[in-house]
């Protein structure tokens, strides 16, 4: 198995070297459309709004968004956790490409970061609670996806989030991929900063954003949209960020408790804000033999962001993941047994639904901003389908709405559950998509 492992990382780096060397550096426009832009894209109505009467400690919906291609045959599912300062938005170059190869990619708001801190104790870090939202959400994307392996993504701080909840849930996922994971850094002045803060202000939020910036990267494109989008997030108190670093040290006593699934771990070779030595050293404590470590031609966003650097990079990244992830998925995925499974919840909704005509529960909340673009679809789809559907919006914050929550296992914000005409769901989307998925799921219903 040592020797087989070595072949595979052997064949992998040189497939990565051919795929990510070179390449002329072509930086694309962003999307404007609800199938998923920078972070930029959330609405400066919402924005502006005071949504402090929320608490989000009392939420169990994470924002979410998804990329999927409907016109390409589904393989596999990807969650994916974001960096420190990023929000969900930050995937949208991978979720794009990902989805155009027949992979189902989703990616949260990990607790602190993105719509939540729009919310009150919104910028409080909670890594027990985001841990409880990628267990709760694994098994509602398995069985949206029923057959098809699923596997959890993290980087930087994301990757350290999926090894930790990898230890804990390995039976939830099929796979892991975790970027530069480790909390081994290159001197920077931060601990000193923290020092002081701690001194004069322990709770109180300072500026490590541009720091971290100034690390991470050189390219004055992701540096723009790294500072301007409204849900990255640039401060953090010196007990925020003693906690997080607490976080991070954990990551080897949960490498020793992966032992039963593939792992990649990748790492960029012009990393200057994590340093390699630390990743490899996690690496080496896993305790799964199906392993493989990959050095790659990147800063510290090795997935993150990817067209920023290039077009070529972003689609050969991809190619890279998706050919590790078809090369790792479990041949025995008990496909009739999800089916069954996802049949007999369709059934129980049915039973419990009062819909007398088709129509679309959309569960939404006015801070999420992943939740922006839900009125302009149901406008397009009013015009499409006129009364043949309709388009009912659900605000997860209504405690009256508890019931239909549960009912229909909401798990993440927004979800888009499509019923036939006797309440029996037709097919369920969750996540900000496209309208293209939003219609696809209404022409699936009316059939």
């Amino acid at each position: 198995m040592g020797l087989q492992m070595r072949k595979l990382a052997k064949f992998f780096s040189s497939l990565s070297l051919a795929l990510l060397l070179a390449g002329p550096t072509c930086i694309a426009a962003a999307e404007a459309d609800a199938s998923g832009s920078t972070g930029a894209s959330s609405s400066t109505t919402a924005s502006t709004i005071d949504f402090s009467s929320i608490d989000a400690n009392d939420i169990r919906t994470p924002p979410c968004r998804s990329w999927i291609d409907n016109e390409v045959k589904q393989t596999a599912v990807v969650l994916c956790i974001h960096g420190l300062g990023l929000n969900a938005d930050a995937f949208n170059d991978f979720g794009t490409r990902m989805s155009q190869r027949g992979v189902a990619v989703y990616a949260i708001d990990v607790r602190g970061f993105g719509s939540w801190m729009r919310l009150a104790n919104g910028k409080a870090l909670k890594f027990a609670s985001s841990l409880d939202d990628i267990k709760t959400l694994l098994p509602i994307l398995r069985a949206n996806h029923p057959g098809l392996p699923v596997f959890l993504l993290g980087e930087s701080m994301g990757g350290a989030v999926v090894l930790r909840a990898s230890s804990l849930y390995p039976e939830l996922m099929d796979g892991l991929i975790s970027s530069v994971p480790s909390g081994q850094r290159y001197k920077d002045g931060t601990d000193l900063k923290v020092g002081v803060q701690l001194l004069t202000g322990a709770h109180k939020q300072f500026d490590v954003g541009t720091t971290i910036v100034d690390q991470a990267t050189k390219n004055d494109r992701l540096r723009t949209i790294w500072e301007s989008s409204p849900l990255n997030r640039m401060d953090l108190s010196a007990v925020q960020l003693l906690d997080f670093q607490a976080f991070m040290d954990g990551n080897h006593d949960a490498a020793v408790k992966v032992s039963s699934i593939p792992v990649l771990m990748l790492q960029g070779t012009l990393d200057r804000l994590v340093k390699a030595q630390g990743s490899w050293e996690i690496f080496n404590t896993l305790a799964t033999k199906n392993k493989t470590f990959i050095e790659l031609p990147s800063e510290h966003l090795v997935i993150e962001y990817g067209r920023v650097k290039s077009n070529t990079y972003d689609s050969n990244m991809a190619q890279f993941i998706s050919t590790w992830m078809a090369s790792n998925a479990p041949s025995n995925i008990g496909k009739s047994d999800r089916q069954s499974t996802k049949n007999s919840n369709q059934n129980d909704n049915a039973n419990a639904s009062t819909q007398a005509a088709n129509s679309v529960l959309i569960f939404t909340a006015p801070w999420c901003a992943q939740c922006d673009g839900v009125d302009q679809q149901i406008s397009q789809a009013q015009k499409i389908f006129g009364d043949k559907i309709q388009c009912k919006k659900i605000d997860i914050d209504d405690a009256h709405n508890a019931a239909l929550i549960k009912q229909y296992s909401i798990a993440a914000i927004p979800s888009f559950v499509f019923l036939k005409a006797d309440g029996t769901v037709s097919s369920t989307l969750i996540g900000n998509s496209s309208f293209a998925n939003f219609s696809g799921g209404i022409y699936g219903s009316l059939q």
